[in-house]
């Protein structure tokens, strides 16, 4: 595994999935329809020492620093210190959005205020929120895969 994640790129993956069309334009065009709609979700992930709570867009575990694309979701992220990266993007306001994708897109998404990254070897993270993906690939992240 690279990168999994819970919330608005677990919806999009599989939004992604259904599409007749690859590619980048056809991923921007369902992450615009599908923002109005989404809500955050409530969050809690336990490594063995710690508990944490959120309200978050987004929750992505990664082992490497990148969903693809260029797009760098756990800049810090290193494959080979067997430690996995928590990245928790907050509740916000979707106006910034396009910010948040800048910082993305230039590895410095970890740098913002909306933005919590924790280091562990292992997590579990509980959610009332079902659409996950795992490197891109949907699954449902409490009954099993697609």
């Amino acid at each position: 595994m690279g990168v999994g994640g819970i919330g608005f790129d677990g919806l999009i993956a599989w939004e992604f999935s259904k599409a007749k069309k690859r590619g980048m334009l056809s991923y921007l065009k369902i992450m615009i329809k599908q923002l109005a709609a989404f809500r955050s979700s409530q969050y809690v992930a336990s490594t063995d020492t710690e508990k944490y709570k959120f309200d978050a867009f987004i929750v992505t575990i990664a082992n490497t620093q990148q969903y693809g694309n260029g797009a760098f979701i756990a800049p810090k992220a290193e494959r080979a210190n067997g430690q996995l990266d928590l990245v928790v993007i907050e509740k916000h306001s979707k106006w910034l959005l396009p910010l948040l994708a800048i910082q993305v897109m230039t590895k410095n998404i970890h740098k913002s205020k909306y933005v919590e990254t924790i280091r562990s070897s292992k997590f579990d993270i509980s959610t009332s929120y079902d659409q996950a993906h795992i490197d891109g690939e949907p699954i449902l992240s409490k009954t099993g895969t697609k």
